[in-house]
């Protein structure tokens, strides 16, 4: 897994995916379920700096340093 993700998508992806997750579970009710899995993934793929869906259509936002 080579990380295709860049820095400030990272952080949006783990605010946004906490605050969907944490809206989700306590706000609303188990109709949501896929909320909470999608603020989930969102929060796991900021976390780890790698998205699969960017992966499959060769996206890639991270700069490149050396």
């Amino acid at each position: 897994m080579k990380a295709n993700v860049g820095i400030y998508e990272r952080f949006i992806r783990i605010v946004v995916g906490a605050l969907m997750s944490w809206f989700s579970y306590f706000g609303l009710q188990n109709d949501y379920v896929w909320l909470t899995l999608l603020g989930v993934i969102l929060l796991v793929s900021g976390l780890i700096g790698w998205c699969p869906l960017y992966q499959l259509t060769k996206i890639n936002t991270r700069q490149n340093t050396r």
